[in-house]
């Protein structure tokens, strides 16, 4: 700004004061916080950076490559170009080594997530109905537009021939109506909230948003459907209503500990901690063909277990009210063997995410982490995959099954270059 000609004396000075004051407010500002943080306030430190960073940039980014590939080869490109790039996190579900991520600050995280996603549109559909002042009296529009504009409450004579900011005034009320069942992380997001109908997916506000698309480029106006409307259809289709995704992410020996208790539970004398691991396989493949539960409301159990199990029902019930793609991956740290991978996948199968017939709604994924893990991964990966059942278990995600390898804790057990090269291999 100070770099700027055009400055007047009386802005210079005012420019000065300014960083005279930024300087000495640092001055008296404590290097370290005084107290630890919550995962609270870990949340909200994330959450701070979309506002002027990725909620912004991400649909500025798929734009500007889109234009680029649209100018270099115009016929290489049938439609918009498809969204590649998604944010995702781990804050709020990390629970390996934090006995302070509960089912609770999971649901918080989750409810946080959404609510700046959805502040966000409103605030630019409020901006796109400054902006949209276009006339019918000037100009025409699409029958879906004339749908969608009628079922706007509005019932100012001032806007009765301005169809688009009706229509996005009928976005508007449908999105407040979400945004206030979210905010509850109600599982019935179709249930009306007011007068509006609320959103079941975003994909539906997509839609919605994309007949004030077609109907602008239909009548001639593709300069102004390229505005600020394309950036919050973008938006929509990266966000959704989740924002980021979020991994879960626990230490195997919990779920070790969590499923042979399950198990003494429902079947005294089963001893699942004593059996060698070729037993534990084939224990766990029997019960995950089967639909009976192993859970029992009538069960007292370890405060461990308990808080387990209801953080992975709190990720089955956001899968109900965010979509699939708000808690996509539940990561198995310290993976050593097929025992932990199936462990996982029998609490899945206990809250809905995994059923009788091997079908996943989520990645299960080891995460091997010491030198002796990162050696046997890949044998451990291929006697898996030889086993029909949890083939099928891959089968039902696309074929692909993520794997991670662990660079801090193979660095701490074998040094920096032999993590180096057994993570290379």
């Amino acid at each position: 700004e100070r770099s700027s000609a055009a400055l007047t004396p009386d802005e210079i000075e005012n420019s000065a004061e300014e960083m005279r004051c930024a300087v000495v407010t640092l001055w008296q500002t404590d290097l370290l916080r005084r107290k630890r943080l919550t995962v609270h306030d870990e949340v909200a430190n994330g959450l701070s950076y979309y506002d002027d960073t990725f909620l912004e940039e991400l649909p500025r980014l798929h734009g500007l490559l889109e234009d680029r590939l649209a100018a270099l080869e115009p016929t290489a490109l049938a439609g918009e170009l498809p969204s590649f790039l998604r944010i995702g996190s781990w804050i709020g579900g990390d629970r390996d080594g934090n006995p302070f991520v509960t089912a609770d600050v999971l649901r918080y995280t989750l409810r946080m997530q959404s609510a700046k996603a959805l502040r966000f549109y409103q605030r630019e559909l409020d901006l796109l109905g400054r902006e949209l002042s276009i006339s019918i009296l000037r100009v025409g529009i699409s029958a879906a537009l004339r749908n969608l504009a009628g079922r706007s409450s509005d019932a100012s004579p001032h806007r009765q021939n301005e169809p688009y900011r009706l229509a996005i005034l009928a976005i508007l009320a449908r999105l407040r109506a979400t945004a206030t069942l979210l905010d509850a992380t109600r599982s019935t997001p179709e249930a009306a909230a007011g007068t509006a109908l609320a959103y079941r997916s975003a994909q539906q506000l997509k839609d919605e948003l994309d007949v004030l698309d077609q109907s602008l480029k239909a009548n001639g106006m593709q300069v102004v459907a390229r505005g600020r409307l394309r950036r919050l259809r973008r938006a929509v289709d990266c966000f959704g209503f989740h924002l980021a995704t979020l991994d879960l992410r626990q230490n195997s020996s919990v779920h070790e500990r969590t499923v042979a208790e399950l198990l003494e539970t429902v079947a005294t004398g089963t001893a699942y901690l004593d059996l060698a691991e070729p037993q534990r396989i084939a224990l766990l493949i029997k019960e995950l063909s089967t639909a009976r539960p192993l859970t029992s409301p009538f069960a007292t159990y370890t405060q461990e277990v308990a808080g387990e199990m209801a953080v992975l029902r709190t990720a089955a019930q956001a899968h109900a009210v965010f979509g699939p793609a708000a808690v996509p991956t539940c990561i198995i740290s310290k993976a050593e063997g097929i025992s932990d991978i199936l462990e996982l996948a029998l609490l899945l199968k206990e809250v809905g995410l995994i059923d009788a017939e091997w079908r996943s709604k989520v990645n299960v994924v080891p995460l091997f982490e010491t030198i002796d893990d990162l050696r046997n991964g890949a044998a451990v990966m291929d006697q898996l995959f030889s086993i029909p059942p949890c083939r099928r278990l891959v089968a039902s995600l696309g074929d692909v099954q993520e794997v991670m390898l662990g660079y801090s804790d193979s660095n701490k057990d074998g040094g920096f270059l032999t993590s180096g090269w057994e993570i290379y291999k």
